[in-house]
């Protein structure tokens, strides 16, 4: 990605904001509206420095050179984290919305041939596509887990890498009131 503005990339903009302002927040998220006790922050080294971690993962799983990876996440810091990352390998962010259903997502699977899905435990992803499940709590940071333990030092090694085969594609679960197939 790139800022026409200045003719820098997002990725040394993200560099140079780490550089200039290391401690101060880059991002300031409210995991739930209702409740004011949960709001968080994450400073711009901290942010800098996961999406450095995250380049390295994602490249090693493939994620690179114009390749697109489709990312089925909630608006959360871990999402801003990998719009991040992904586009600073080389590789085309194919954002889309969780809750568009499992047709929209093989149609956009079946359009771009991602090399990757990286998505929440509950929602289906079309069969033959590389899939990186991402754990509610795990959406809340910029890293993602490199162990089950309850810390934000987390990394993107842990995440489940499942491939879907097309006869189990069609599964069902519950999230919020809604059945989703």
């Amino acid at each position: 990605m790139y800022d026409v503005s200045t003719g820098r990339t997002l990725h040394s903009l993200l560099a140079h904001w780490a550089g200039a302002r290391p401690t101060a927040d880059a991002v300031v998220f409210l995991r739930d509206p209702g409740r004011p006790d949960t709001l968080g922050t994450v400073s711009w080294e901290r942010l800098a420095t996961d999406v450095e971690d995250l380049r390295g993962r994602l490249a090693a799983r493939g994620v690179r050179d114009g390749r697109p990876v489709l990312l089925v996440l909630p608006n959360a810091p871990l999402t801003l984290a990998l719009w991040l990352a992904i586009p600073a390998n080389g590789a085309i962010v194919q954002a889309m919305d969780p809750d568009a259903g499992l047709l929209a997502l093989q149609r956009a699977a079946h359009a771009t041939d991602p090399v990757l899905a990286i998505t929440t435990a509950d929602t289906s992803v079309p069969g033959g596509v590389e899939v990186l499940r991402v754990a509610d709590d795990e959406l809340w940071t910029t890293t993602a887990p490199r162990e089950r333990v309850p810390s934000l030092n987390w990394k993107l090694s842990m995440l489940r890498t499942v491939t879907v085969s097309p006869a189990r594609v069609r599964t069902t679960s519950v999230a919020l009131g809604r059945v989703m197939t």
